[in-house]
């Protein structure tokens, strides 16, 4: 590898003093430069021995561990805590009871490096039994059901579930405004299932074919095959988990009328198996808040105000959506969606899912976002680009420049670029200040963005930098070679 990054793998650790060496072993023999991986765990009040197991590794690797202690706050709060002391260019999840086997950090950071398109990665996992022999082989194919993995934009399809378990993950730092902090209280969600299903919103999730990682199955995690009310409590809470997921939805987040179709859809079925396990009528499925109630009518009254405007079928098919999974007994939410989902995949049908924007009519079909503001400041981002496209490439950069003043500097600087002859690459600038429904339409559109500020968060796509902007060559290369 040209660089080795920082990487930061975070553990939260409460009462695993047993397990705990052999994951800090497993951390500490990466096949990585030692100075760029640190371990930052968060001791989550426990009260067996893990305090000394962590102290004595701190003494035997000096600078290499970064510990601290707080009062007991459950899994989801420790793993923000540990998130939020972490200073790794990219995040890894290490649960105290797992192993990394020595090849994955290496392996998942030249993934990532390689590809920016990326923004989580995700690999097989090993199955233990509680002293650590492998039971399995390949947790996927144990617990699968002949389905491939997900890799791609697959937005959609974590929104209604996840295999990209925990201790296997990779994920951008850069891409935190997503998925950190997990939410927390009512709103609990798995850590790995939030991760996964916010990073796609950003990028793709990809995934290496084979095991990077230990799953240990011991007395406090195995629900394989259980039955009875355990099982149902396991199945209630992934049923709650579902209907949390779909309150965080957005129209700029890519999913379509089918998506939402789909996912509550899935949403049902869900139901359905839980009915059919509990047998008991006094069971409560689903727990709705007064918050709930509260949010979901709101949401529903703004659904029924957009839904007269046919340009904003894909913000009202959203807010019903969410109304609906806030408050799932409405007879009003249940029947609003029933009347008015047929139409919208009729409009979506007409238009197509992947319809370009009016106002992009005539641009290529690898497009990249660009800000004038930022290309004035920076013309360096303009001359990468240009190295990399020409006129003979099916590519445009978008420039965003709605203030009317940024035009002439804008103009100026494509010529003292070079990119201004007919042979150049492609380019267009969008001059009128786009309305929120378009500015949707606008992130939905783009590919990717080049930029050197890290995040934009009105545009979960790629972002590419002046420095690395080669690989936005091998982007447009892989979208083009898609069927």
């Amino acid at each position: 590898m040209e660089r080795f990054p920082l990487v930061s793998a975070v553990m939260a650790a409460y009462n695993y003093g047993r397990f705990l060496p052999a994951a800090f072993d497993s951390a500490l023999a990466q096949d990585y430069p030692a100075d760029q991986l640190e371990i930052v765990i968060i001791d989550d009040g426990s009260t067996d021995d893990t305090p000394e197991v962590i102290e004595e590794y701190m003494r035997r690797y000096p600078g290499r561990i970064r510990a601290y202690r707080q009062a007991n706050a459950g899994l989801t709060r420790t793993t923000n805590e540990g998130m939020r002391h972490a200073r790794g260019e990219f995040l890894a999840l290490l649960d105290p009871d797992d192993t990394w086997l020595p090849h994955k950090t290496r392996a998942q950071v030249e993934l990532l490096l390689g590809r920016p398109e990326v923004a989580l990665v995700y690999g097989d996992m090993m199955m233990t039994d509680a002293d650590g022999n492998v039971t399995h082989e390949s947790m996927l194919l144990h617990n699968g059901n002949g389905k491939l993995p997900p890799r791609g934009r697959m937005h959609a399809e974590l929104m209604g579930g996840n295999q990209a378990t925990t201790s296997s993950v990779m994920m951008r730092s850069s891409l935190r405004p997503y998925y950190d902090p997990i939410p927390e209280g009512k709103d609990l969600i798995s850590q790995d299932w939030w991760i996964a299903a916010r990073s796609a919103i950003a990028g793709e999730i990809d995934y290496l074919d084979e095991a990077v990682a230990t799953y240990r199955i011991h007395g406090s995690n195995d629900f394989g095959g259980t039955t009875g009310a355990r099982y149902v409590r396991s199945l209630k809470l992934q049923l709650k988990q579902a209907r949390r997921m779909l309150t965080y939805i957005e129209p700029r987040h890519g999913l379509t009328v089918q998506d939402l179709v789909t996912l509550v859809q899935r949403l049902h079925s869900r139901v359905m198996v839980l009915m059919q396990t509990a047998l008991s009528p006094f069971f409560e499925f689903v727990p709705v808040s007064d918050e709930d109630l509260a949010e979901a009518a709101k949401l529903l009254e703004a659904a029924r105000a957009n839904a007269k405007c046919k340009q904003e079928v894909l913000l009202t098919c959203h807010q019903l959506v969410k109304a609906y999974a806030l408050n799932p007994y409405s007879d009003q939410a249940m029947d609003a969606l029933q009347d008015y989902l047929p139409g919208a995949l009729e409009i979506e049908k007409s238009r197509g899912h992947n319809r370009t924007p009016s106002f992009l009519a005539g641009a290529r079909s690898f497009r990249t976002l660009a800000f004038a503001h930022e290309l004035i400041e920076q013309p360096q981002l303009l001359r990468a680009y240009g190295r990399c496209f020409g006129n003979d490439h099916d590519a445009t950069l978008v420039i965003l420049a709605p203030e009317p003043e940024l035009i002439d500097p804008l103009v100026r600087v494509v010529a003292e670029s070079g990119l201004d002859g007919e042979d150049q690459a492609d380019l267009v600038a969008l001059s009128d200040l786009l309305d929120a429904s378009s500015e949707a339409a606008l992130a939905g559109a783009v590919h990717s963005v080049l930029s050197e500020r890290v995040h934009h968060p009105r545009f979960p796509a790629p972002h590419v930098q002046s420095a690395s902007v080669s690989a936005l060559r091998g982007m447009a290369e892989r979208h083009w070679r898609l069927p």
